[in-house]
């Protein structure tokens, strides 16, 4: 899914009803009344930046201003009628669109808890859980997987894996994982050196489970990766780790994670924005 990145990716939904299921196309000039000349930027996202703004009748609306290299005309009409009829508790519901000249731009509803974007954030107190952050995690995935069975066009698989792994790698870092740089960077043998520093407590097994997930999401060539039910099983088995292991399998103990190393290559801007499907 072109469209799929992690500002997409809310913490609590809407309650059920708080919006009507009619969405409409939107002018430019609308958006631009919306947002108020695109002044309150509260996410930024690799395929543009994500504003708040205020509907006429006063609701708040959170709008995804894409740049016009982020997507194609056709993949952008079908991936838009397609978001417009999904519903899914961690994904934001759309509400509408605008397609002029070479303005995109996707109006959803507005999420006072924040996006999972948001949460990851430095400036953030109230930081996720690494609990939390695999229970997202397979939520969003049983969404994507909900977009690819309700759709009637033909999206590519392998292109949303990869995108999805992006999201992955976010969760798990708390950092970006998109950069321009090109030098290989070696990942240290122990776990809690890679994950986010910030977490303090999470099971060493369950964090590596989700990072050689993740890491199977995006290789560069389509076919390596893995298809969304896989990574969805692997992610539960995941969370059922960090739910049931012992305390003696936490992050605390230093002697585990020992022995255990990854090499990654940071994800490159132009490939991650058009990922090829070979």
């Amino acid at each position: 899914m072109v469209l799929f990145s992690i500002e997409m990716v809310v913490v609590e939904a809407a309650k059920e009803g708080s919006f009507k299921s009619k969405t409409r196309k939107f002018t430019f000039s609308e958006i631009v009344s919306i947002n108020g000349d695109f002044e309150t930027v509260i996410g930024r996202g690799g395929s543009g930046k994500v504003y708040h703004g205020h509907l006429k009748d006063g609701t708040q609306v959170a709008v995804k201003l894409l740049s016009p290299s982020s997507t194609q005309t056709k993949e952008f009409h079908a991936e838009v009628q397609l978001l417009m009829r999904i519903h899914h508790r961690n994904l934001a519901t759309l509400l509408g669109y605008c397609y002029e000249g070479k303005n995109m731009a996707l109006i959803s509803e507005y999420m006072a808890n924040g996006n999972v974007q948001q949460h990851l954030s430095e400036k953030t107190a109230n930081v996720l859980s690494w609990k939390e952050r695999v229970q997202i995690a397979v939520d969003a995935a049983q969404g994507v997987l909900t977009c690819r069975y309700y759709s009637t066009f033909k999206l590519n698989e392998k292109s949303d894996v990869y995108r999805f792994g992006i999201v992955l790698l976010e969760l798990i870092t708390g950092q970006p994982a998109i950069t321009k740089e090109t030098k290989v960077i070696h990942l240290v043998d122990r776990v809690n050196n890679i994950v986010d520093p910030r977490l303090r407590d999470f099971n060493i097994n369950s964090a590596w489970k989700i990072l050689e997930t993740a890491m199977a999401c995006v290789p560069t060539t389509a076919t390596q990766r893995l298809n969304m039910s896989h990574v969805l099983m692997e992610l539960k088995g995941g969370l059922a780790m960090e739910m049931t292991q012992g305390r003696s399998l936490r992050m605390e103990s230093n002697d585990m994670g020992a022995g255990r190393s990854l090499e990654l290559s940071p994800i490159d801007l132009e490939i991650s924005m058009a990922p090829k499907s070979r």
